[in-house]
């Protein structure tokens, strides 16, 4: 029996995706809607944060975003610029590099983070991720970057948040072997029940099999995908499901039922500006041993039902 106690009930209101609580992982209650009412709930906030915040300075149109999901725009930066940019990230990766080794893993699963004066380690399986601090000592440009109009106001509308500089990082993603040791990031699936964006701006080209695998248009909570939602949620109810943890997982034929297309990969250039909705169906792509991602990246994740962008 699932243990009850005073902050459980709470928790239904909050961005928990987890369906180990009493509440949120009641049979009962999610056979009576809890999940799919969380969602619906949680897109109403997100239209009203939205009316709060501007346009301005935002040269793109972000239709694309909210009709497909997933937003690329090219040649960012002017050349030099990006070049300048670029040449600062990779000296100060190159200089954490020389201090703490870049190690890949050889154990499944999602591990804790390693922490290291200006950033942090954490293992997907055999791949690494190493996330650098981003400050105006080491990093001018690139502090001076990402408070910069354009991509601030560009990160807020997209989000529904307020632009927050701090959950940027200089993200290097290094694959290791993910044939004997798998990596779970390589599995299509969503990230949560509501909207929240991820953000990458590539320092470098990426390969085709490095790529950000996206099932276009799957971000919306269509009818079948509702339901999808809803059975989802009742499986992840019962003892020993896998799908407790709420980052849910596709089976082979899940797409199809919920008339989403196949999850197609973006390999941008250089100087690429990647926004996606990662409730949307996606995964790492299954790169060879040894590939190297280097970008910008943050995590914009609102608490769901705060109906104002803080």
């Amino acid at each position: 029996m699932k243990r009850i106690n005073q902050w459980d009930f709470w928790k239904i209101f909050t961005a928990n995706k987890k369906f180990d609580s009493f509440w949120l992982g009641c049979i009962h209650l999610n056979r009576a809607g809890l999940h799919p009412i969380r969602i619906k709930l949680a897109d109403l906030s997100t239209i009203i944060r939205k009316l709060f915040l501007s346009k301005k300075n935002i040269k793109e149109s972000i239709t694309s975003l909210e009709k497909d999901g997933i937003l690329v725009i090219n040649n960012f930066l002017p050349k030099d610029n990006f070049a300048s940019l670029q040449s600062e990230i990779r000296e100060r990766t190159k200089n954490i590099a020389a201090k703490i080794p870049e190690q890949t893993g050889d154990k499944p699963g999602f591990h804790a983070p390693s922490e290291f004066p200006g950033g942090f380690d954490r293992l997907d399986g055999a791949t690494l991720n190493r996330f650098i601090n981003i400050d105006s000592e080491n990093t001018p440009i690139l502090y001076d970057f990402i408070h910069s109009p354009r991509f601030a106001n560009l990160c807020s509308y997209s989000s529904s948040l307020q632009h927050t500089p701090r959950k940027f990082k200089i993200y290097k993603m290094i694959h290791g072997d993910s044939d004997k040791t798998h990596d779970l990031q390589q599995d299509l699936h969503t990230d949560t029940f509501h909207s929240v964006i991820k953000l990458w701006f590539f320092l470098e080209d990426v390969k085709n099999e490095d790529g950000f695998m996206y099932s276009v248009g799957s971000h919306k909570m269509t009818f079948k995908r509702l339901l999808w939602e809803y059975k989802r949620s009742i499986l992840a109810c019962l003892p020993r499901s896998p799908h407790k943890g709420g980052s849910f997982r596709l089976d082979k034929n899940d797409l199809e039922k919920m008339n989403f297309p196949q999850a197609t990969a973006f390999a941008p250039k250089a100087n690429t500006l990647l926004i996606a909705d990662t409730r949307g169906f996606h995964c790492r792509g299954k790169a060879k041993k040894g590939a190297v991602r280097l970008a910008i990246y943050a995590g914009l994740r609102p608490s769901p039902f705060v109906p104002f962008p803080y």
